[in-house]
């Protein structure tokens, strides 16, 4: 393997070790409210934007990510290039709607709480 794909795997690895630790902490720390509607209550609008910004970041670092893993994996096997890419654009969608479903999902519910749907 060359020295590229190996880095870039270590850098896509260790971000999703970052994402993980700061979804547990945010679970952790929430998870003290007790329940849903509590949680709810604390999300403001500065909350919510504060979500959709971290979710843009987290979506623009996963397609470089991917991309950059995906480069250094044709320059080892340059036959598969065509299929690595496809792969490529396949996890990079389903990080997108992963990613923008959760920013997504946090303004819905916060505004079916506002209007009094809970």
């Amino acid at each position: 393997m060359s020295n590229n794909f190996v880095k870039t795997l270590a850098v896509f690895i260790l971000y999703i070790l970052i994402l993980s630790t700061i979804l547990i902490i945010v679970i952790l720390r929430y998870s003290t409210y007790g329940s849903i509607p509590d949680t709810m209550e604390m999300v403001d609008f500065s909350g919510i934007l504060i979500s959709l910004l971290g979710a843009a970041v987290f979506i623009l670092i996963s397609v470089v990510l991917t991309f950059l893993l995906a480069r250094g994996w044709t320059k080892e096997q340059p036959i598969h290039a065509k299929l690595i890419f496809r792969l490529a654009l396949i996890i990079n969608l389903t990080l997108i709607v992963i990613f923008g479903g959760l920013a997504g999902g946090v303004i819905i519910l916060r505004t079916l709480w506002t209007i009094g749907f809970f």
